[in-house]
């Protein structure tokens, strides 16, 4: 038999070769016993089987995957890395049961959440600490951005579901919404700032200053927007406006409504 390959094998070579599970367990008999009989003993056939199972392989590859000596068997390097395969791929079969057993109890699998930034930083972190106390097992994954850009991905069900708010525009009998707390929106400023002096609430002196918001278009930036117009006060402007940030969320919900 052939020391080495001529030809590299294909990406599907053990469908080629008809490797069978038997195979597997055989690989990692003969690293154990280092012996033939032995081998077949610990699989239930007969050693004639076994080296007929081991030789058709051999053949159909085109090496060898163990050399034959007196006292047994030792795999060469061939051997030692289908053995090494062969172990993992016995070892990840061993815990699928596992992994079955915890999805049919709930305590598995992935579950993919889109939020805006304020219930990530609150509600999520505190839900996921208790979730996994019960459900170690579980995958959350959770990514954090605006609304308009979130409420799409849910639609087109990249998320399990979404903590955000529906965007005007967007047919709100897509979703199936649920409020969970309610909106609070709110201008913060330090405690030693000039405007703190003021007895009265007026929007005209709070543009002398800048102003921390949203991104442009986000929902929470719109309502601080429409909030001036209101008052017939135009909004900040680009120049006063240093950097973006978030304003605090309204806690709510939405997930897709199922067909």
């Amino acid at each position: 038999m052939k020391s080495h390959s001529s030809e590299l094998l294909p990406p599907d070579w053990f469908l080629r070769v008809r490797l069978k599970f038997r195979h597997l367990q055989l690989f990692v008999a003969l690293d154990d016993c280092r012996n033939l009989h032995r081998a077949a003993e610990r699989l239930g056939m007969s050693q004639p089987a076994a080296s007929k199972l081991l030789g058709d392989l051999e053949h159909l590859l085109g090496v060898s995957l163990f050399d034959r000596h007196s006292r047994g068997v030792t795999p060469n390097w061939y051997g030692e890395s289908l053995i090494r395969h062969a172990r993992g791929m016995l070892t990840s079969l061993a815990q699928a049961s596992e992994e079955i057993n915890a999805l049919n109890d709930g305590n598995a699998g992935t579950v993919s959440i889109g939020t805006v930034l304020a219930p990530a930083v609150t509600l999520l972190a505190s839900a996921v600490e208790r979730v996994h106390r019960d459900s170690p097992h579980l995958e959350v994954n959770i990514d954090v951005d605006v609304s308009r850009n979130l409420v799409p991905r849910l639609r087109d069900g990249k998320f399990d579901f979404a903590i955000a708010r529906i965007p005007s525009g967007m047919p709100a009998g897509d979703f199936v919404f649920e409020e969970i707390g309610e909106e609070a929106l709110c201008f913060v400023c330090r405690a030693d700032h000039p405007l703190t002096a003021r007895e009265t609430f007026d929007l005209t002196p709070m543009l002398d200053y800048p102003w921390v918001l949203q991104p442009p278009g986000a929902l929470m930036r719109q309502r601080v927007e429409h909030l001036f117009l209101h008052h017939k006060v135009a909004p900040p402007n680009a120049s006063s406006i240093r950097r973006t940030s978030t304003w605090r969320s309204p806690w709510s919900t939405s997930r897709m409504r199922s067909p």
